[in-house]
């Protein structure tokens, strides 16, 4: 009579649910248990092994969606970017046009804008003479004079004067 180590039981199976994988870990383990599952697959249903290469099927395509919305993204954000560099740089301004530019040229240009500047001022005061200015002057609520109002109005102390 010779011992012998009886062979082991074989083990149930694990039941394992089939998720769809929502990063690159998930991903591998997945891949790998449905490697291992079509190894062992004999005469067995594949119903499971097609349901986890389903899962994994679509956790894929949701990882590679998120990767195309997240590459459009940054291509919207450096555009935006480049946009905002042109604008910036656009903002400076120059006066020279053309060519060269004289010392004489230059002092032309500079005293026609003064004299629009002088212009546009005195359009203004013009208007604040005739009436036609856009704020009115501050009125006393006591006395309806304008120039003060009514705390330091004159009315007030002249009458319990």
């Amino acid at each position: 009579m010779q011992l012998r180590t009886p062979t082991p039981a074989a083990l149930e199976e694990a039941l394992w649910e089939a998720r769809t994988p929502s990063n690159v870990r998930e991903l591998e383990a997945q891949s790998t248990l449905i490697r291992d599952r079509v190894r062992r697959h004999k005469s067995s249903s594949p119903a499971s092994i097609i349901e986890a290469i389903n899962q994994l099927k679509k956790g894929a395509e949701v990882m590679m969606l998120s990767a195309e919305l997240m590459r459009d993204r940054i291509s919207n954000l450096e555009k935006a970017n480049e946009a905002a560099t042109k604008r910036r740089q656009r903002k400076k301004k120059r006066i020279q046009k053309q060519g060269t530019l004289t010392k004489g040229e230059g002092e032309d240009i500079l005293a026609q804008k003064e004299a629009a500047q002088q212009v546009e001022r005195e359009r203004r005061q013009e208007g604040e003479q005739s009436g036609l200015s856009r704020q009115a002057l501050a009125r006393c609520s006591r006395c309806s004079q304008p120039g003060h109002n009514s705390r330091t109005c004159k009315k007030d102390t002249l009458a319990t004067a």
